[in-house]
């Protein structure tokens, strides 16, 4: 995709105006964790299509788009975070504070029923007028808007801000109250921020809880994140009491952090691919790991601690515990780590090695 303001083959389409993702060293889009912003859903093969009217120059987003009006991208990978939609390989992404409403879409209706060439989820936004995300089978759209229908009550976005509201409120409460009247003010104000974390990690996805416990680990990094910025925000005048809350908050956070990823979808959350498209599914799925397992081995230098290789067995262990729920077979392993050797992966520096008899020893 090019823009620009005079070429004749400059390009604009529906990804133009939307802003880039930073990447991680595997080439995956690098999640806002500090905001406590985890993956919910990944799509391959859907379209994104604007449906405004009319030719160049476009306004998208205030910005004037000068050049040749293409109104769909295709053939994009989608990801669906807690915060906003993912459109890859670009790393392209919309997010969801600017969408009012979602619904599904189609040509026209029939007896209740939505008709048109693909499926669509039609998106209604501040800044980029009408959006349809376009799928090539039914429930792959259904799955979608579930999930984002879902998200946009849940707004996980808004947390950092309901976080600074609260130490607010506990500072108020510190600057007003003194003696013993401090003292229970203060237990009363750490019941109610406790209630509070409570609800906003726990209570709001209860009922996904239930049906997903997948779930779990994305529930994890957000307790997770909330005991991060609690810490960060504790002011030089803290109590000794405080301080041994947060040395508390720090340990947990520790322990959570070298147990868990923020990116640990399963094969089933990235479709249930038609008998044409299975393979292709498939291989996504297979290359996402591989770049997983990449920047999990190169957080905190655990492989080159490890001496610069390991074991596939330790490989697979450590990979597994990390991910929670959503663990890999020892096969997803194996294609993970031949895709490795790829050329389109050297990027990644990471290899397998067998060692000769007898030991036949693979590792990575």
């Amino acid at each position: 995709m090019v823009t620009g303001a005079s070429g004749k083959n400059d390009v604009v389409t529906p990804l133009s105006g939307l802003p880039v993702m930073p990447l991680t060293a595997s080439g995956l889009p690098r999640l806002d964790t500090s905001d406590a912003e985890v993956e919910l859903l990944t799509r391959p093969h859907v379209e994104l299509r604007s449906v405004q009217v009319g030719d160049s120059p476009h306004t998208i987003n205030n910005m004037h788009m000068h050049g040749n009006w293409v109104d769909r991208s295709d053939k994009m990978t989608l990801l669906v975070t807690t915060h906003r939609l993912v459109f890859l390989p670009g790393a392209h992404f919309l997010h969801l504070s600017s969408i009012r409403s979602c619904s599904m879409a189609g040509k026209h209706k029939m007896m209740g029923l939505l008709t048109g060439s693909s499926f669509k989820i039609g998106l209604a936004t501040t800044s980029y007028g009408e959006l349809h995300l376009c799928f090539g089978l039914a429930h792959d759209r259904d799955a979608v808007l579930e999930v984002l229908q879902k998200t946009l009550i849940r707004q996980a976005w808004l947390l950092q801000s309901k976080l600074e509201e609260k130490k607010q409120q506990h500072t108020l409460y510190k600057t007003r109250k003194v003696g013993v009247d401090a003292v229970l003010a203060k237990n009363k104000q750490r019941h109610r921020d406790a209630a509070r974390l409570t609800d906003s990690a726990f209570d709001s996805d209860v009922d996904t809880l239930l049906s997903e416990a997948s779930e779990l680990v994305a529930i994890i990094h957000r307790y997770t994140a909330t005991l991060n910025q609690q810490q960060n925000s504790s002011t030089s005048g803290e109590t000794e009491q405080d301080s041994n809350n947060n040395n508390d908050a720090v340990e947990l956070s520790n322990m959570l952090e070298d147990m868990g990823m923020a990116s640990a979808l399963s094969r089933d959350q990235f479709g249930k691919a038609s008998r044409r498209k299975k393979s292709s599914n498939n291989d996504y799925y297979d290359q996402t790991v591989a770049r997983q397992l990449s920047d999990f081995l190169r957080y905190k230098n655990r492989l080159t601690e490890a001496g610069g290789l390991m074991t596939l067995t330790d490989v697979y262990c450590l990979f597994n515990r990390a991910r929670g729920t959503n663990m890999i077979s020892p096969n997803d392993l194996l294609r993970a780590v031949a895709w490795m050797d790829q050329p389109e992966f050297a990027h990644l520096r990471m290899h397998q090695r067998t060692f000769p008899s007898p030991s036949g020893v693979v590792v990575l």
